[in-house]
């Protein structure tokens, strides 16, 4: 989606000098004939993950509304709070788990860091193509993959073996000459059986990826508690955020979450100004 796509969807009541937000009411200045940057500018700062609702909106065909996003000052703790867990695993040994959640038809993998410490919840994808295709797999069906799925699955695949050469001998051809119509039939039969039960699938074996474990449970039974119906409107960006602070609340200071905003805001207002001297 272009940028005047995302205007369009996202800004009203627009004027030759100025246009409001959809989402948050603020006006911002930007003269009609001058290009979108001010207001771009005021989406990536104000509104995290603005593409994605855009794109949800776009399809869908409705309006975007405040739910979908995430409030500024938790995108701002979100930061502090991901360098943090960053810190804390510097140096550490951990084991990253992918765990696979499917909920009306909707499918991701939440993504954890396991250390001696304990879990720590990193990330929460959206990852339909591999979560679909592993699923075939482990229940055998993989030459049912769509073309997505057998291209998220191209990591499983196992490596190429060279196939020995059978070399059939005089009088193997001599016999099969020999052998009736309904030998011959009966054979080919027989063989399709055989092939059918020892077929070996293309890809590894995927039954070492655990079912669902209990600390992943947890994890969605505290995203359904959290969000409630409003999830259905949430992107995975804005869930992302919501659950990280959540579930790593105990990395959220004082001192972190201000200082968090207080650079925003400094952040900000340079860029406000570095737009009124262009204008000028």
């Amino acid at each position: 989606m272009n940028n005047a796509e995302a205007v369009k969807l996202l800004f009203k009541n627009p004027t030759q000098t100025e246009c409001a937000c959809s989402i948050c009411d603020i006006v911002v200045k930007q003269l009609y004939s001058t290009g979108y940057k001010n207001l771009m500018t005021h989406l990536r700062s104000h509104h995290v993950g603005f593409k994605a609702a855009t794109e949800e909106c776009a399809k869908k065909g409705c309006t975007p509304i405040r739910s979908m996003f995430v409030h500024k000052d938790a995108a701002d703790t979100y930061g502090v709070v991901d360098g943090k867990i960053c810190v804390e695993l510097a140096g550490e040994k951990f084991v990253l788990v992918f765990d696979g959640f499917t909920d009306s038809a909707k499918h991701a993998i939440a993504i954890f860091a396991v250390t001696k410490k304990g879990v720590r919840f990193m990330a929460f994808s959206p990852f339909p193509d591999f979560d679909r295709g592993l699923a075939k797999i482990q229940g055998g069906g993989d030459f049912t993959l769509l073309r997505n799925e057998r291209k998220a699955l191209n990591r499983l695949l196992r490596e190429p073996q060279d196939q020995p050469r059978t070399v059939g001998t005089s009088s193997t051809l001599n016999k099969s000459k020999r052998k009736s119509a309904a030998e011959e039939l009966d054979e080919k039969i027989s063989k399709k059986a055989r092939k059918r039960s020892t077929r070996q699938s293309k890809y590894l074996d995927a039954s070492w990826i655990p079912a669902t474990s209990v600390v992943v449970e947890r994890f969605f039974s505290t995203v359904k508690s959290t969000i409630g119906y409003l999830r259905k409107s949430i992107s995975s960006e804005t869930l992302e955020v919501i659950m990280l602070l959540k579930l790593n609340w105990d990395l959220v200071t004082l001192v972190g979450v201000s200082s968090a905003i207080v650079q925003s805001k400094y952040n900000n207002e340079q860029e406000v100004a570095e737009q009124e001297l262009e204008e000028c």
